[in-house]
């Protein structure tokens, strides 16, 4: 099974799944998201993210979700969008938020924050 929902020249992943993910669609970007995760934690170490969402150009957006193992199709919350020269802007959680359709293509089967079988259906 491909883990990750891709829409157009990005990938979106779990926290825990994004590594996979981005390595089975673009490898190359592999250590763009390894230095934009250790900029996330640097920078905004309060910042919990739920969803990645990573560009074929290399940014990077950590996404906090509050409700994303609780709700069919969950907020998209706070953002921290990283760039490839390791600037970072911060964007709230629009008052009309955007959601996620389709969460369970975003981690894998052995995913324990809900049932991922229940949620293809």
């Amino acid at each position: 099974m491909t883990i990750g929902k891709r829409i157009g020249d990005s990938i979106y992943a779990h926290r825990d799944y994004i590594l996979v993910a981005v390595d089975d669609w673009k490898p190359a970007l592999v250590p763009y998201l390894r230095d934009a995760q250790k900029t996330i934690t640097r920078l905004c170490p309060e910042h919990f993210y739920v969803v990645v969402k990573v560009r074929s150009n290399g940014y990077v957006s950590f996404i906090a979700s509050p409700d994303f193992d609780t709700a069919p199709e969950p907020i998209s919350g706070d953002s921290c969008l990283v760039k490839p020269d390791g600037s970072v802007r911060f964007t709230p959680q629009a008052s009309d938020p955007w959601v996620y359709h389709g969460k369970h293509l975003m981690v894998g089967t052995d995913y324990k924050g809900f049932d991922t079988t229940r949620e293809a259906e």
